[in-house]
């Protein structure tokens, strides 16, 4: 199906899904009270135009030893970005965060190409991508940004590409068939482009680039997802939750150097939109949709026996938000309450 321009706005916007109209015909505010706690981060959903963000000022939550940090803490940042922005493409540029397209308030996609300074929030719109576009995914390759498909009122095939030089982009080629609502991992130089819709249907190939010009198939998800977090722990990839069908419990992993994919975990409950990042040998798994309803969780999986474990809170729920690291700091920008957001999340570990 064509982009509206959100293949799944009418969730975030709050159009009933099939769960939350099961949910409405539960009688008991108890039940739904403990389908939250088991959850574990069910974040509030703006009702009437009032946004409720979970309390600020929460200590840091301690987890595990062996590779896992000492602690994570999560506080908003001091800075704001410009305007409201979910489904955008972050990635870090030197000490700088380049925003990449996204969904604006207005619901219309957007072409701009910011660069912000996160010591003090500084935005300068530095670029212009080919065509507006959003749920799309980006990596950095041989010097270049690569933002690959998404879309606005079609899903695109287009892969746009621009340097830091000369941030106005150009189409630098084609992916094999339209693609949206996909993620993208880098291991070793490759970049790995899963899951996605095709706007009619779900796209099972994992497709891999060195250079974002060919593609090569290299697994095929065993149960078909978009809007799933991905992330890489050494030479495999996880793809945790996503829309589709009956699919957003399931935690798959791929074998980067066999093509081997297989469901390695469930989940004890429905999770989408939310985002995913490597710190200090852990993957981590940032709010998103829990059971349909944006959630402040942060996760860390195991990859041994394929569950996920809280680890950490957001100072508010977010879903759909955008993440990347510089320096010590992954910044959670934007998102979805389920309206556009304009916050940024400062995510520090150790």
């Amino acid at each position: 199906m064509a982009l509206r321009p959100a293949p799944t706005r009418r969730t975030a916007r709050g159009v009933p899904s099939a769960s939350r109209a099961g949910r409405r015909r539960r009688a008991a505010a108890v039940l739904w009270t403990a389908v939250c706690l088991l959850a574990a981060g069910c974040g509030g959903t703006r009702a009437q135009g009032r946004s409720h963000a979970h309390p600020r000022g929460r200590p840091p939550v301690r987890v595990g030893a062996g590779r896992l940090p000492a602690s994570i803490a999560a506080r908003l940042a001091p800075w704001t970005l410009a305007a409201p922005l979910s489904r955008a493409v972050v990635l870090p540029d030197g000490a700088d965060l380049l925003v990449v397209g996204g969904l604006t308030a207005a619901d219309t996609s957007t072409s701009a190409i910011v660069r912000i300074d996160p010591r003090t929030g500084r935005a300068d719109r530095v670029g212009t991508l080919v065509r507006p576009t959003h749920d799309a995914a980006g990596a950095a390759s041989g010097g270049r940004f690569l933002v690959f498909g998404g879309g606005s009122t079609t899903v695109y095939d287009l892969v746009q590409s621009f340097g830091t030089a000369a941030p106005r982009a150009a189409t630098w080629s084609r992916l094999p068939q339209p693609r949206a609502d996909l993620a993208t991992a880098t291991i070793a130089g490759v970049i790995y482009l899963v899951g996605g819709s095709d706007g009619a249907g779900l796209d099972a190939p994992v497709l891999a680039t060195t250079d974002g010009r060919t593609f090569r198939p290299v697994a095929s998800l065993p149960r078909p997802v978009r809007y799933a977090a991905v992330g890489a722990l050494g030479p495999d990839l996880f793809v945790i939750g996503g829309s589709g069908g009956r699919t957003g419990r399931a935690i798959q992993r791929i074998d980067t150097r066999t093509g081997a994919a297989a469901v390695v975990g469930h989940l004890p409950f429905t999770l989408d939109h939310a985002a995913a990042t490597v710190r200090d040998g852990a993957l981590l798994v940032i709010g998103g949709e829990v059971d349909g309803r944006p959630s402040s969780a942060v996760w860390r999986l195991d990859p041994g026996s394929g569950r996920l474990r809280r680890v950490g809170t957001l100072p508010r729920a977010v879903a759909a938000p955008a993440v990347a690291t510089v320096g010590r700091v992954t910044y959670v920008v934007g998102g979805e309450d389920p309206l556009p957001l304009d916050t940024v999340i400062e995510l520090r570990v150790g």
